[in-house]
């Protein structure tokens, strides 16, 4: 048996080479939808960021006491 034709699975080279071209033009064609999906994740990551920041910070200051918690509010 000649393993130069063959992968490791025993598959023909001629369907990887043909599944890495579908595959790739699959992604060329479906980059710009795929580029913006991206960005909008990471736009709704940094949103959820924003507010649990916000929140946390809400958090530490509402649990000092009330001298303390003016001089803050007022840095």
């Amino acid at each position: 048996r000649n393993n130069a034709s063959t992968t490791s699975a025993g598959a023909p080279w001629g369907v990887h080479e043909y599944l890495a071209d579908e595959l790739e033009r699959w992604y060329d064609c479906n980059q710009p939808r795929i580029e913006r999906r991206r960005s909008w994740l990471g736009a709704a990551f940094a949103l959820l960021g924003a507010v649990v920041v916000f929140l946390a910070i809400d958090l530490i200051i509402a649990e000092l006491p009330l001298d303390q918690r003016v001089t803050v509010r007022a840095a």
